[in-house]
């Protein structure tokens, strides 16, 4: 097995992003964030705070998605779909509050 990897209590502020989220995910390992905060990121494409694009579907605890923007999807997260049928999303006691899209879906795509 792959070990995880943790991210606890961090701050994202105001990351710029090209092609992809101002943070991207792209492991075969499980990640783990928890209690983190994601605020004033963007991305001109997808995922303006957070681009999934992981085989491991991550699990996101406690975290919060302030005034984050993108231009083609999901101006909080952006999920990449490369999981296998059966996998599941564990999104736990999340904040969304001001993030926006050009195009598509405002927080969660």
């Amino acid at each position: 097995h792959a070990q995880n990897i943790y991210f606890i209590d961090c701050t994202f502020t105001s990351i710029s992003g090209q092609n992809k989220g101002a943070v991207m995910v792209s492991t075969e390992r499980n990640v783990i964030f928890n209690e983190c905060k994601f605020v004033d990121n963007n991305s001109d494409e997808k995922g303006g705070a957070l681009l999934i694009d992981n085989q491991n579907i991550p699990q996101l605890l406690h975290c919060s998605f302030i005034n984050n923007r993108a231009t083609n999807g999901g101006g909080a997260i952006f999920f990449n779909d490369k999981s296998t049928p059966g996998d599941e999303i564990h999104l736990t006691n999340l904040v969304f509050e001001s993030n926006k899209v050009n195009w598509s879906c405002n927080s969660l795509c």
